[in-house]
């Protein structure tokens, strides 16, 4: 009974953990360009198209920029919400830039009764980026 509990809890800490790191800013945009998009990939949530590659197959203007310092399991429902707010239609895939602040390594031996060694380790790299996405307003 006590490991179910604890697999029941983790999942809901970790979601928890994810979404406190993700930090999204907004700022408003000035240019009011028109655009004419020529289609791609959308996914819809909660009322907002969320393009993640090409841009839409209608006119639109840029309002808003939102700047994501994470990535997260749950980062989408922060731009849907701010997309929202500032009375967007959409969200277009801008600028990803990130860079490596660190590693960690692990690895484990094992020396058998023979005599015989063993091991193994491997290496991450620990990345820190920043998301840019376009808040559109269709027209």
């Amino acid at each position: 009974m006590r490991t179910f509990e604890r697999l029941a809890i983790t999942p809901a800490t970790t979601a928890l953990f994810f979404t406190s790191c993700v930090t999204t800013k907004s700022l408003s945009y000035s240019d009011h360009t028109v655009y004419q998009g020529t289609g791609g990939a959308c996914e819809t949530k909660d009322g907002i198209d969320l393009w993640w590659n090409g841009t839409p197959n209608r006119k639109y203007v840029i309002i808003g920029l939102l700047i994501q310092g994470g990535l997260s399991p749950l980062g989408d429902a922060a731009l849907v919400k701010e997309a929202k707010a500032m009375g967007g239609n959409g969200i277009l895939r801008g600028l990803r830039e990130s860079q490596q602040v660190g590693s960690i390594t692990s690895g484990n031996g094992y020396i058998s009764p023979y005599g015989y060694i063993n091991g193994s380790s491997v290496t991450h790299a620990i990345m820190r980026g920043e998301y840019q996405y376009y808040v559109i307003k269709y027209l």
